[in-house]
């Protein structure tokens, strides 16, 4: 079928990436790729939407592919890309993403450190080009110089908004906008807080 951009324009490179390549660079595993290039125009009777390769070459069928344009749709992908990065074995995840952070200068000596950082990164990206920036407040250390801002970190309340923080980014595989808002206002309520008191620990 026709590929379709989410506004039934036909797709173009000038809107974007269309090259698999392009897809492998950004941190699109390749299997999520297969698959998702398998729905486009096709459905399976099940309306299961996650498969093994093996799964996939088995219930494919070239007669259920619908004629008319199939949208490309970049959230699915990505979404179905997390699904895959989600079920990688930690020691698999930290090897076939090392490209992506390999050339970072960072210590990665220390073995139960990077497990316990990728077990924390692996619920939290859908691509693994992200990874970067999810390393960098654990291996960059830096200094705070402004003494009300010293003030406020240090406080008992901020130790115990941080801990708040930490018990709920790490129950929650789903983090979005509409969570980050939600806990906000939790935390404003539940520690009576609000301003630069919530916004400095974090």
């Amino acid at each position: 079928p026709l590929l379709l951009n989410p506004d039934k324009s036909k797709l173009s490179k000038r809107q974007g990436d269309v090259n698999v390549d392009d897809f492998l660079k950004k941190g699109y595993l390749k299997e999520a790729i297969i698959n998702f290039i398998a729905l486009l125009g096709w459905h399976p009777s099940d309306d299961i939407e996650i498969f093994s390769y093996k799964s996939l070459v088995k219930n494919f069928s070239i007669k259920k592919i619908q004629k008319s344009g199939a949208i490309f749709d970049i959230k699915k992908l990505n979404w179905m890309n997390s699904i895959y990065i989600k079920e990688l074995e930690l020691k698999n995840l930290i090897k076939i993403s090392e490209k992506f952070y390999c050339d970072l200068n960072y210590n990665f000596k220390d073995q139960d450190k990077l497990f316990k950082v990728f077990q924390f990164i692996q619920n939290r990206i859908d691509r693994l080009d992200q990874i970067p920036d999810l390393l960098y407040p654990f291996y960059v250390d830096f200094t705070i110089n402004d003494n009300e801002l010293l003030s406020i970190v240090n406080s008992s309340v901020s130790r115990s908004i941080i801990k708040y923080w930490d018990i709920n980014l790490l129950e929650n595989s789903c983090i979005d906008e509409h969570f980050i808002k939600e806990l906000i206002q939790d935390t404003q309520n539940k520690f009576d807080v609000k301003g630069k008191a919530i916004f400095h620990p974090l």
